[in-house]
């Protein structure tokens, strides 16, 4: 268990280190951000463009950060042997998937815009079975 742990762990890490690399380095919004709006990059004035490519960006560098958190606190906690990391694994993970799920579902239910909540919803499904790996794998045999 231990180790399904650490590799669910590590894979949610660089999901979100992806997810914030296409955001950090993007140099428009997406498709489902001009449904919202009801606009296409090219019609927006340049300063609503560096308007929103701040947000996005911004929105990258949580991401890109949480998962290199969760890389390294993984690291920390099951290869290290560091039990006290896993709470803030269990945190890192749940709260920005949560967190990044909710920021979609405004968008879904305040827009025309169809964001994609199915992903927000496979981080959070992802982080809990990493989670009951982990707290299994504390009170399995030879737990310390």
């Amino acid at each position: 268990m231990k180790n399904t742990a650490l590799v669910l762990y590590v894979v949610v890490g660089f999901g979100f280190m992806g997810l914030g690399g296409i955001y950090l380095f993007t140099d428009e919004f997406m498709s489902y951000h001009a449904d919202a709006i009801q606009t296409g990059w090219g019609d927006l004035e340049s300063n609503y463009q560096g308007l929103f490519l701040g947000l996005l960006r911004g929105l990258g560098a949580g991401a890109f950060t949480s998962g290199v958190a969760l890389v390294a606190l993984s690291v920390m906690a099951f290869l290290k042997g560091i039990h006290h990391y896993r709470c803030a694994l269990a945190l890192v993970a749940l709260v920005y998937s949560c967190l990044l799920t909710y920021a979609m579902y405004t968008v879904y239910s305040l827009t025309p815009a169809v964001p994609p909540l199915t992903g927000g919803a496979f981080w959070i499904a992802l982080s809990l079975i990493a989670m009951v790996c982990a707290f299994l794998a504390d009170r399995g045999p030879g737990a310390a």
